[in-house]
C-alpha cells in the first residue's frame, strides 16, 4: 500500500506539536508515504526512511484580527485561497502522480482542491480526516459540504461530537471516529503529587480559540486566594502582545508566565512537575495537550468542548466555556483538596492508556483496507 497524505503543517522546531497526528500515522503506518504540507519557518522533525516529505510555499491569506471584515474583503480572501491551491496543485500534481499512491488522505478540508484532481485523474479512494478548526469551516460552508459528499470516499473525525454531526450532515459517506494518541513511554508521571511544584499549566497556542483571556480572569481569582500558585502557558500566536498585556493590567507578571515555544522534552518536564491542567478553549477537535497532561498525572480542569467532556470527566472538572469564574472555581477545589486533586490525577493516568499511537494508527489502517476493498468490489 501507497499512502498520499496531504497536510497543511507538520511538527517542526517552533512548533513541535503540530501535525503531529499526521506524521505519527506517517511513521507507524509503514508503508511508502509521501507527506506534503506548507512550507514553515523551523526545521522540519526528522521523518522515517519510508516517508518522503514535501513542504510546498504557496501563498495562503488567512482571516485577519478583528470583526471588521467586509463582504468584498471576504471575496479577495476566497480568490487568494484559490490561487493558493492553484499553485499548491501546480507544484505537486507531478510528484503526486510519480509516487502512485494507493490511498490519498487530506488531513484538511482546505486543501481538497488538490485531492479531488489526483482522484480525478488517478482514480484512487479520497479519506479527509477532520481535527478541530477545519471543521468549523465545513459546518458554515454548503458547497464544501456538497464537495465532501460527491468525492470523499471516508471521513475521519476526532471527537465524538463531530462524528455525529458528520452522520447526520452526510448519512451517504461512511465515516469512523479515530480519537488522536499519545506517546505513552514520553508522557508518564514522574513525581508524586506531594513533590510537585505548586503550579498550573496550560499548552497550546496564544489564539483566540485557547481563550486565554478567560484563563487569566480564572487565574486572577485563584491567585487572590492562594498567592503561592502561579500558571505557566506553553505556546506562541499572535495573541502574545494582547495576553500581556492583559498580565501587566493585572500586575501579575511574576504569577502568570508565558514561555512560548518550547521542545517537547520540556513540555514534559513542565507537565511532570505541575500539579493542574487547565483548558480554557472555545473550540477544540480532540486536543491532543489534554491527553498528554493525563498521561502525565495532572487532574484537568477543563471547558465542556470538542471531545473534552468524554476524555476528561473522569479526570477532573468540565465547565463550561467562556465561564472564568467556574474554572478557577474548579482549580480551588483541587488546591483546597489534596486527595481529590491525587485521586484525579491517578484516574488521569489511567484513562490516558487508552489513547495510545499504535492502537489509533491500527484503526486508520483497517479504514485503508476497507475503503480499498470497497473501490475493487465497485470496479468489479
Amino acid at each position: 500500500m501507497r499512502i498520499c497524505r496531504i497536510a497543511r503543517i507538520y511538527p517542526r522546531s517552533t512548533f513541535p506539536g503540530s501535525g503531529l497526528v499526521a506524521y505519527k500515522l506517517s511513521e507507524l503506518l509503514e508503508f511508502p508515504c509521501l507527506y506534503i504540507a506548507k512550507k514553515f519557518p523551523g526545521k522540519a522533525i526528522t521523518f522515517p526512511k519510508h516517508v518522503k516529505a514535501i513542504f510546498v510555499d504557496y501563498p495562503e491569506p488567512n482571516f485577519p484580527d478583528g470583526s471588521n471584515i467586509t463582504k468584498l474583503y471576504l471575496l479577495w480572501l476566497g480568490i487568494g485561497k484559490a490561487f493558493g491551491n492553484l499553485v499548491l496543485i501546480a507544484k505537486t500534481i507531478i510528484p503526486i502522480l510519480r509516487f502512485h499512491p494507493d490511498i490519498l488522505h487530506l488531513h484538511t478540508p482546505l486543501q481538497i482542491a488538490l485531492g479531488i484532481t489526483v482522484k480525478l485523474i488517478y482514480r484512487c479512494p479520497l479519506v479527509l480526516t477532520f481535527h478541530g478548526t477545519d471543521y468549523n469551516h465545513f459546518q458554515r460552508s454548503k458547497i464544501l459540504q456538497t464537495i465532501v459528499r460527491k468525492f470523499v470516499d471516508h471521513i475521519i473525525c476526532i471527537s465524538p461530537n463531530m462524528f455525529d454531526d458528520v452522520v447526520d450532515r452526510l448519512p451517504m459517506v461512511s465515516a469512523t471516529y479515530v480519537e488522536n494518541g499519545v506517546d505513552l513511554d514520553l508522557f508518564a508521571p514522574k513525581l508524586t503529587d506531594n513533590k510537585r511544584k505548586k503550579q498550573i499549566v496550560a499548552v497550546g497556542r496564544l489564539v483566540w480559540q485557547k481563550d486565554y483571556e478567560c484563563l487569566i480572569e480564572a487565574a486572577r481569582d485563584v491567585l487572590a486566594k492562594h498567592p503561592d500558585y502561579r500558571f505557566v502557558i506553553i505556546g506562541e500566536g499572535n495573541l502574545r502582545n494582547y495576553l500581556e498585556t492583559l498580565i501587566k493590567d493585572d500586575k501579575l507578571e511574576e504569577k502568570i508566565c508565558l514561555v512560548g515555544n518550547i521542545p517537547q522534552e520540556k513540555v514534559v518536564k513542565y507537565l511532570q512537575q505541575s500539579k493542574i491542567y487547565a483548558m480554557s478553549s472555545v473550540t477544540e477537535g480532540f486536543p491532543k495537550a489534554l491527553i498528554e497532561a493525563m498521561a502525565c498525572g495532572l487532574p484537568i480542569v477543563t471547558t465542556n468542548v470538542g471531545a473534552c467532556q468524554s476524555v476528561a470527566q473522569n479526570s477532573g472538572f468540565v465547565v463550561p466555556a467562556k465561564r472564568p469564574k467556574l474554572m478557577s472555581n474548579a482549580i480551588n477545589e483541587l488546591i483546597e483538596k489534596p486527595f481529590l486533586c491525587e485521586q484525579y490525577g491517578k484516574t488521569a493516568v489511567n484513562e490516558a492508556q487508552k489513547y495510545d499511537w499504535q492502537s489509533r494508527s491500527k484503526k486508520v489502517n483497517n479504514i485503508y483496507g476497507k475503503v480499498l476493498t470497497r473501490l475493487s468490489a465497485s470496479e468489479g
